[in-house]
């Protein structure tokens, strides 16, 4: 990647921009005259670079688990005023069967996939928010299966739940140097996520069948949801926002459904997710 000069504009770098909601959120802030930075897989086929008005998309290949290809990216940046973390996948499978090198993928992309671009990206977070007197933002997309256990997907929800920690203790954190963290929160939603699932689930398991039915109950809720542009407005509205919040639950269903979760005893809430998924 050619080394970028710096004109002013805030400058945006959205992990997971080539698709989905990170592909939609890069292209708001781009409208909004922003710089935003899309990176992620597959990038071969997407034009580098596209003018919106003032604003500019720079479209480049990063894998978010391979530090040399976040340094180039990272390196040749004159400024960072944000980070938009939406790089990820999921896994299906029973808690006990899942093989082992899959669910250790499924961490290694959706939780250490966000510190090591952090760890790399976050000095020049700081730097850029020193000199401007403006706080440098964060945004982690979590899921609302990151506050509520879903079955068939334990190693996926155990990866969103990380990072619900890991946003509280980066705000704790990075408040004295410039920088404030927000979780977004989605649910179900028509993306090429539910496509690009992978299911583990081994021939011969006892919870073979229990996994399909559920899994495609899931499937069908996603495929018939929102599309990704309403996260993506979620976030680029946080982004803006003067003291944006710890987290955000996306849409009212949801926001109502992390509410019940704070007030029901835990085992109604297992008890409805039976009803739901089993």
């Amino acid at each position: 990647m050619d080394t970028i000069k710096d004109d002013g504009r805030a400058v945006v770098l959205v992990t997971g921009g080539t698709s989905g909601i990170g592909k939609a959120t890069a292209e708001i802030l781009a409208a909004q005259g922003k710089r935003a930075i899309a990176v992620g897989l597959n990038a071969a086929d997407i034009p580098h670079t596209q003018r919106f008005g003032r604003g500019e998309l720079i479209t480049q290949e990063m894998d978010v688990t391979d530090p040399n290809t976040i340094r180039t990216i990272v390196s040749a940046l004159p400024r960072l005023d944000a980070i938009v973390h939406c790089a990820g996948f999921g896994i299906a499978g029973s808690a006990e069967c899942t093989p082992m090198a899959l669910a250790r993928k499924q961490l290694d992309v959706n939780y250490f996939g966000v510190l090591q671009v952090n760890e790399i990206a976050l000095p020049l977070l700081r730097r850029t928010a020193s000199r401007t007197h403006r706080r440098g933002r964060v945004i982690v997309v979590g899921s609302i299966g990151g506050r509520i256990g879903l079955p068939f997907q334990s190693h996926y929800s155990s990866s969103k739940a990380a990072l619900e920690m890991y946003v509280e203790a980066l705000r704790l954190e990075g408040r004295r140097h410039g920088i404030v963290a927000t979780i977004v929160e989605p649910g179900d939603l028509a993306t090429g996520f539910t496509g690009a699932r992978v299911t583990g689930e081994p021939a011969g398991s006892p919870y073979a069948e229990e996994c399909r039915r559920s899994v495609g109950h899931m499937a069908h809720d996603e495929q018939t949801g929102a599309g990704p542009d309403i996260v993506a407005q979620v976030i680029v509205r946080t982004l803006a926002r003067r003291n944006p919040p710890v987290r955000v639950a996306v849409g009212r269903t949801y926001q109502t459904l992390m509410l019940l979760k704070r007030l029901l005893p835990d085992r109604t809430v297992e008890f409805i997710m039976r009803r739901i998924y089993l």
